[in-house]
């Protein structure tokens, strides 16, 4: 028997949720080959999706409980960003959040839409009109209301399934507001303050978590670098290849086995959530051991030795998630020390922060190496293009390819390199291939 007090408590439950998820939840990933004397044996391990759906579920649960930070506290709410290949079980996975959510009696909405009103409220002139015209003053019962509340008000999960207005839109001037309010609510504490229509205000408290997936699309590179809303989500990025995108297909057909169908997301959240409901949430005040700050420390330096390698503007935006990777660990920790009914945060409540940061990590440097690699290859075609300027300045007639990749060549830029550049800039048109005199290739710049 686990005792409330044993860390093994912490990796049952994620188990546990983990079983639950898997009713609905596919993942290649989520499993892993062991030789055992010479017999392969496929084992289940948790995968970061699934825990970081545990722990915005428990951020909420645990929503009175306050981690002491110098004259200061912090709350647990955690916010995930996930970004996948369509049809990559998203969907599913948000089915189990909400199905578990609810049984949870989490108060959890889906949003379709955003915009200013879905998001913060709305005034009603109407009511406004009417009011005045009665004379009518708030304690009155015949006063009509003219606020009706968005959906950062009195929720505890907002999810968002197709976040893809977080990072792209056509109007720039709203998706900025989006984000910068976002940004308000999920500090701590989420404070909305704003001056709607007829100079009405609207004002509230704003505890709300954030579950948002979407496809990956170019600008999250950008963004991620350049909005602070980015950092206070925990931004997650599954790559999945051809063969693991084939297995997932394989385990789709697979659930459709009568001894899968068995299986009830309803039945097993229920499970679960009656397991939690057993775990007091009252209000605590939770501190950290010395032990826990020694270990934070250690996980500070390994970052900052990763990050060491980066120069400018990317050192600069890795240097300030630190500040999230940090808050995020201590918050995980602070959910682990609720969930053995302790106040305080153990070295051990913060290991599973750090894997799932490590893996965080991860996704935010390769997504800056994907912006230094963007910018360095639209360099490269901007010297080609002047290059071929120059070769049409100095010669007769226009090069083809092979006279191109030569006058690139005595630039300084590798062979291989232009000649796999002036192929992707043919496709993406910024040259044509005409035939010339005898039947030769040549290349027509496109002016834009």
């Amino acid at each position: 028997m686990v005792t409330s007090k044993s860390p093994k408590l912490i990796y049952d439950l994620r188990k546990r949720f983990d079983q639950v998820a898997r009713t609905v939840y596919l993942d290649p990933e989520g499993y892993q080959i062991i030789d055992n004397q010479q017999q392969k044996q496929i084992v289940p391990i948790i995968t970061l999706p699934v825990d970081m759906t545990f722990y915005v579920l428990m951020s909420r649960y645990f929503k009175d409980s306050l981690i002491k930070f110098a004259g200061e506290a912090h709350d647990l709410r955690l916010n995930f960003f996930y970004i996948g290949a369509s049809r990559t079980g998203k969907g599913q996975l948000i089915k189990a959040l909400e199905t578990t959510g609810k049984q949870l009696n989490l108060k959890i909405k889906r949003l379709s839409y955003l915009n200013q009103a879905s998001l913060i409220g709305t005034i009603d002139g109407e009511a406004i009109k009417y009011n005045k015209l009665k004379r009518l003053k708030l304690s009155d019962p015949k006063y009509i209301n003219p606020i009706t509340y968005g959906d950062l008000h009195d929720t505890d999960i907002l999810i968002i399934p197709e976040a893809k207005k977080l990072v792209k839109s056509t109007n720039e001037a709203e998706t900025e507001f989006i984000l910068s309010t976002l940004q308000e609510a999920l500090d701590y504490p989420g404070i909305i303050d704003k001056k709607l229509k007829y100079e009405e205000r609207i004002h509230y408290e704003c505890r709300a978590v954030m579950f948002a997936t979407t496809y990956f699309i170019q600008e999250i590179s950008r963004l991620l670098l350049e909005q602070g809303y980015f950092q206070r989500v925990i931004l997650y990025k599954k790559d999945l290849n051809l063969k693991k995108t084939e297995e997932l297909r394989t385990m789709i057909i697979n659930n459709y086995r009568a001894s899968f169908t068995k299986k009830n997301l309803k039945a097993e959240a229920a499970k679960f959530a009656n397991i939690i409901r057993q775990i007091n949430n009252a209000p605590k005040e939770l501190h950290m051991t010395n032990d826990a700050v020694d270990l934070l420390q250690k996980f500070n330096k390994t970052y900052f030795s990763k990050i060491k390698i980066y120069r400018g503007k990317q050192l600069e935006i890795l240097k300030s998630f630190s500040q999230t990777l940090l808050q995020t660990c201590v918050k995980i920790g602070g959910i682990n020390a609720c969930l053995r009914e302790d106040t305080n945060i153990m070295s051990h409540d913060l290991s599973t922060g750090i894997d799932i940061l490590n893996a965080f990590t991860d996704t935010i440097t390769r997504q800056i190496s994907i912006e230094e690699k963007k910018t360095g290859e639209d360099t490269h075609k901007e010297r080609i293009v002047h290059i071929y300027k120059e070769y049409i300045g100095h010669n007769v007639g226009l090069p083809n390819k092979e006279k191109l990749v030569d006058a690139c060549a005595k630039k300084g830029i590798g062979r291989n390199k232009t000649l796999s550049l002036l192929n992707k800039m043919i496709e993406e048109n910024y040259f044509t291939e005409q035939s010339g005199l005898k039947n030769e290739k040549i290349l027509t710049l496109i002016q834009s």
